[in-house]
């Protein structure tokens, strides 16, 4: 068999192994600098969540894949790619997962884009996917929701707030995820059934030490508690709540309830999304 087979047919087995993990997986984002191979403060405290949120969990099965933007010869992208994939896994090591659970490590090199003037690269390109083999998960069983009771917003004097609670994000993401539906619909109702009910729905994070916010993988920015806030009043007015009767904010971590967390309860507590009631 010579070279060229081999490197043909290696090339066909590996894209027919995404394309079939591709349905079962999920695939995590892990951002670098330009030029970069090593693991900022930033990422490393994307995966830190991502294992503390029960995103990422030690023994699960993942392949990890390395990229760079167009810029630097193919040989340069291919060894930047791979350093990047090389560190991710040592740190998902370093974090408890088995040798024989990473399942593949490469470096894809570049990602085919089309030069644009004047611009220096595509940062979403200078990244490391994780991808998640679903079946393997040991997924953290989600609470059961508890819709809160319309009493609760309705007998709020204007500017007092009320937590949500069991509204849930993915790690590091403005992303509501499914279990927070019902608690979103039980606001919805209330305020449809309260026309003259004004209010402010605002973001808060925990356990960011260096910025006033925290990062969001989605939109690579540090504004997530404004993201989040953001998400919910996107939410009520694709459900018909009249925008001008809702505003929205981020705190960050300017406004703790613990100012100095100690424990997940803490931490827990901080991280929330409250509904302040501007008139009614």
């Amino acid at each position: 068999m010579n070279h060229v087979f081999k490197a043909a047919l290696f090339a066909i087995l590996l894209v027919s192994f995404h394309a079939a993990i591709a349905q079962k997986m999920d695939s995590l984002q892990i951002y670098f600098p330009l030029n970069d191979r090593n693991l900022s403060k930033t990422a490393q405290h994307t995966i830190d969540s991502l294992i503390y949120n029960n995103v990422l969990i030690p023994g699960q099965s993942v392949v990890i894949l390395g990229y760079a933007d167009y810029l630097g010869s193919k040989p340069y992208n291919i060894a930047l790619s791979r350093a990047r994939a090389e560190n991710v896994k040592s740190y998902l090591e370093q974090s408890g997962f088995a040798k024989e659970n990473i399942k593949l490590v490469i470096g894809k090199g570049k990602i085919e884009r089309s030069p644009e003037k004047g611009k220096i690269g595509y940062p979403d390109d200078r990244k490391v996917q994780v991808v998640i083999e679903k079946s393997l998960a040991a997924e953290k069983p989600s609470p059961s929701p508890v819709v809160q009771k319309s009493k609760d917003i309705t007998k709020l004097n204007v500017n007092e707030t009320l937590t949500l609670n069991n509204i849930y994000f993915l790690p590091g993401s403005h992303e509501v995820r499914e279990e927070s539906l019902p608690t979103l619909d039980t606001l919805y109702n209330i305020l449809d059934k309260n026309k003259k009910i004004k209010i402010q729905i605002e973001g808060h994070i925990c356990c960011e030490a260096n910025t006033p916010d925290g990062y969001d993988i989605d939109l690579h920015d540090y504004n997530l508690s404004l993201n989040r806030a953001k998400a919910i009043y996107d939410y009520l007015e694709q459900k018909g709540i009249d925008p001008e009767r809702m505003k929205y904010k981020g705190f960050g971590k300017t406004r703790p309830l613990v100012p100095i967390e100690r424990t997940t309860e803490d931490q827990n507590k901080n991280r929330r999304v409250e509904i302040r009631i501007l008139e009614k």
